[in-house]
């Protein structure tokens, strides 16, 4: 699901490696998603650009897609 999910929200990251100051670009996007037995609303918070593959964080935090930044 976090390969296919589109991530339209971009953030730009400051990254030091070595020393060095390196700009690095990051995408995400959260959907509500819900589990049985469980009431309590959940977001799925997919972010693109870490690594070979999505970083996936489940939440119960509340996101607020539209505070993100935009490059």
């Amino acid at each position: 699901m976090a390969r296919v999910l589109p991530t339209p929200y971009g953030t730009a990251l400051i990254v030091y490696e070595e020393g060095k100051e390196k700009k690095r670009v990051v995408h995400d996007n959260a959907v509500s998603v819900k589990l049985p037995c469980y009431e309590h609303k959940l977001y799925l918070v997919v972010v693109k650009g870490f690594g070979m593959v999505p970083m996936m964080l489940l939440t119960s935090c509340s996101v607020k897609k539209d505070q993100k930044e935009n490059i």
